[in-house]
């Protein structure tokens, strides 16, 4: 179910594999009275958004149930659990509970709200149904993606989604008290109880991670480099190369690509795909050999990696003459 960009004018096949670089309304409104004295029922709302704002605002954690009704299976088997009104209220005093569903439509396209694709795509769902939890600030922690958990099993399986938090947390406030390889040790700890949502959710924390293992003494430098690598080179893509190439400025594309190589210390397989980047870029600019000769460069630094099929693949294209996509 995750969704990935679509740059319109550039080859999905080297774009896609960079990866470089990834309102509803309220069914019932908590303890909202229906008439005088009368009290509804707590239940799911629909906008992740509103969820959120309330999680900061009521102090509790988020829960977001990712389901696909009417069409997966094993969604269709936990609904009636996670919507029973004794499951629900269990948990309501915890987190403010709300449901992204992706329905199968009676007729035609089902109308889903953009978000919960964004959404998805954000906490790495890949799977339906799928269970994450975020803490008040925002900053996912823990999930429930197993489709073998009966579902019976669903209450006892999220109650003990906040042991994880407890944890993260109790690492990092140790991490805090230390210096050097032992504060690195520390959160590196912390961090395995998040460990699915280390990329673009926990960056600061990878970051001091290198920055106290300065010599990789615990291995930890190494361990996390190349995920700061990515968090960096995420950002200056979505915030800097993408508004760049909507402009059509693909000079200032390729330079900023090349600092960008020289800046954040790759891995064998980042420089490669930064470097196929910047051959599709060249390719756009019509200037076929310079992609070419990127492409073989991107190449020969590691023709056994994955990112290899990819650029062979754009080779082919260019060498068949296929135009760059408009």
């Amino acid at each position: 179910m995750m969704l990935k960009s679509n740059l319109s004018r550039f080859s999905r096949t080297v774009v896609v594999a960079l990866s470089l670089m990834s309102t509803g309304a309220v069914c019932t409104v908590a303890l909202a009275a229906d008439a005088p004295g009368v009290v509804a029922p707590v239940s799911w709302t629909t906008s992740i958004s509103d969820a959120l704002r309330a999680s900061q605002h009521q102090g509790k954690d988020t829960l977001v149930w990712f389901s696909g009704s009417g069409w997966n299976t094993v969604s269709d088997a936990v609904e009636p659990f996670l919507m029973d009104q004794g499951f629900v209220e269990s948990l309501s005093g915890k987190y403010v509970l709300v449901r992204a569903d992706f329905p199968r439509a009676a007729t035609g396209q089902s109308e889903v709200d953009p978000q919960y694709a964004q959404w998805a795509e954000r906490l790495n769902v890949s799977s339906l149904p799928a269970i994450v939890v975020l803490d008040s600030r925002g900053v996912p922690y823990a999930e429930i993606s197993d489709r073998a958990i009966e579902p019976a099993s669903y209450l006892r399986s999220v109650q003990s989604l906040v042991q994880k938090k407890a944890d993260r947390d109790a690492a990092f406030i140790r991490a805090s008290k230390l210096t050097g390889v032992e504060r690195a040790r520390a959160l590196d700890e912390g961090m395995t109880f998040v460990a699915p949502f280390a990329g673009g959710w926990y960056d600061e924390v990878m970051l001091s991670i290198v920055e106290c293992d300065t010599d990789n003494s615990a291995g930890l430098k190494q361990k996390y480099q190349p995920l700061v690598s990515q968090a960096m080179i995420d950002k200056v893509i979505q915030h800097e190369v993408y508004p760049m190439l909507d402009r059509s400025e693909f000079a200032g594309v390729i330079d900023r690509l090349s600092k960008l190589i020289d800046d954040v210390h790759p891995s064998v397989e980042q420089k490669q795909l930064l470097i196929a980047f910047k051959a599709q870029v060249a390719y756009s600019n019509k200037d076929t050999p310079l992609a070419l000769k990127w492409l073989n460069e991107a190449q020969a630094l590691d023709p056994s990696s994955k990112a290899v099929a990819r650029i062979v693949k754009a080779k082919e294209q260019i060498l068949e003459g296929t135009p760059p996509a408009e």
